[in-house]
């Protein structure tokens, strides 16, 4: 039971402050939290950014073997395709390779 001598608005308003003191608390919590979401998301976007950096590099990398590869194999094929002898070994290869496809 409540007491005769307290006043009744008084105690509303008390529990007014106290319902709005919570809600800017609230709020501040709710500010703070979208804060840290859009530093997590930041965060995930530079990580992501780095991962595809180094992916890309990784690729370029392979990229240029692959080109010096073919470019060591293409000096092969003309060094050997201007000699006779070279000209006829390209031939039986070919020959060769043909009739295993087959």
């Amino acid at each position: 039971m409540i007491p005769e001598s307290i006043d009744m608005e008084l105690v509303q308003q008390g529990i007014t402050r106290a319902a709005l003191a919570h809600n800017a608390e609230i709020n501040r919590l709710q500010a703070e939290l979208q804060a840290a979401y859009a530093e997590l998301e930041a965060s995930f976007a530079v990580a992501d950014k780095k991962r595809l950096i180094d992916e890309l590099h990784d690729a370029r990398t392979q990229l240029e073997t692959h080109r010096k590869k073919l470019d060591q194999t293409e000096r092969k094929l003309t060094a050997l395709s201007r000699s006779r002898l070279g000209s006829l070994q390209l031939r039986y290869w070919r020959l060769r390779r043909g009739q295993r496809k087959a």
